[in-house]
C-alpha cells in the first residue's frame, strides 16, 4: 500500500547521521596519545586544522581512505528514531558529497553502512560535483527541509527558498540565513517538525 507523503526531507550523512567527527578524532587521539578537540575543527581539512606533523598526516589519510573507517563508523544518538518517525509520513531523499572519486567503493560502503543500521530513506543521490542543491533539482525533488551539518551547502539551499535545519558544530559558524535554523541534536529536529506537525 502506498504511503501518503507530507512532504520530502532531504539529509545528510556525515555528522548528520553518521559520527564521523567523533569516530575519526577518536581513532587519532588513541593513535597519537594527544588530544584532538572538536572545537579545533572549524573547517573541514582536518589537516590545516590539527596541524600534522609527517607521521600524524600520514596515518590520518591511510585511515580516511580505508573502507574499515567508513565502514566501522556508529550513526548519531537519535537519528536513527527520529527518521523512523519521519519516515512514516514523509519522504527521505539521502544527499551526500561521499563519492567514487574520493574511494571507488564509498558508494557501496555507503548502502550497505544505511542497511545494516536500518536508517529508512527512499533514495539517496552521490555528489560529485556541484553544489547539493543542484544536485536535488537534476533529480526533480521539491524538498522542504533539509538536515545539514556544512554551512556553505546550507546556505545554497536556504538561498533557494530550503529550509534547512543545521546541526550546530564549530565549523558551521561563519554566516547566517534566516532560512537557516540551527539545531543541537535530534531531539530539537523532532520538536520543530513536530510543531510544524510534519510527524
Amino acid at each position: 500500500m502506498r504511503r501518503w507523503i507530507k512532504m520530502i526531507i532531504g539529509v545528510d550523512i556525515d555528522q548528520v547521521i553518521a559520527g564521523t567527527d567523533n569516530f575519526l578524532r577518536n581513532l587519532l587521539e588513541r593513535e597519537f596519545d594527544r588530544k584532538f578537540s572538536r572545537e579545533m575543527v572549524t573547517m573541514y581539512d582536518y589537516e590545516k586544522c590539527f596541524v600534522f606533523n609527517h607521521k600524524e598526516r600520514d596515518y590520518f589519510r591511510k585511515i580516511f581512505t580505508s573502507q574499515k573507517f567508513w565502514s566501522e563508523i556508529p550513526p548519531i544518538k537519535g537519528a536513527k528514531k527520529i527518521l523512523d518517525f519521519i519516515a512514516r509520513k514523509n519522504k527521505i531523499i539521502i544527499v551526500t558529497n561521499r563519492s567514487q572519486k574520493f574511494l571507488k567503493e564509498l558508494p557501496d560502503i555507503t548502502l550497505e553502512w544505511l542497511e545494516r543500521h536500518q536508517i529508512p530513506f527512499d533514495d539517496i543521490i552521490f555528489g560529485d560535483n556541484g553544489t547539493k542543491y543542484e544536485a536535488i533539482r537534476k533529480k526533480g525533488y521539491g524538498i522542504t527541509y533539509f538536515i545539514e551539518d556544512n554551512i556553505e551547502e546550507a546556505l545554497g539551499l536556504a538561498k533557494n527558498g530550503v529550509k534547512v535545519l543545521l546541526l550546530d558544530y564549530p565549523w558551521n559558524q561563519t554566516k547566517r540565513n534566516q532560512n537557516i535554523i540551527r539545531v543541537k541534536n535530534w531531539q530539537e529536529i523532532a520538536k520543530i517538525l513536530e510543531a510544524k506537525e510534519w510527524l
